[in-house]
């Protein structure tokens, strides 16, 4: 069951890919898939969440895959500025195929 917490959590998700897709800015675009990233850690991050529970929020909720879900989350761990760029090279090839959501 979502707590109002979550639902927040899944409704920022589920905005923020909305406008990243929306932006033309790639540095707006790339600040924006951090916020996405961020917010999907709140989710995981609570206590007493199993795995399969997170993975049901997020399919069901952001319509991600698991996978693709720790590919943006991804962004958030210290990596070099070549290794997130990687990352962010491929969430906006996602956001080109509409594969994001």
């Amino acid at each position: 069951m979502l707590t109002e917490r979550d639902k927040a959590n899944v409704k920022a998700v589920n905005t923020m890919m909305e406008l990243a897709r929306a932006t033309i800015r790639p540095s707006t675009r790339d600040a924006i898939w951090l916020d996405v990233a961020i917010h999907l850690a709140r989710l995981r991050d609570i206590e007493g969440r199993s795995g399969a529970e997170w993975e049901s929020i997020v399919r069901e909720g952001c319509g991600l895959a698991k996978s693709r879900a720790y590919q943006i989350m991804s962004l958030t761990r210290k990596k070099s500025p070549k290794e997130s760029r990687g990352v962010l090279e491929k969430t906006q090839q996602y956001q080109t195929k509409g594969e994001t959501r």
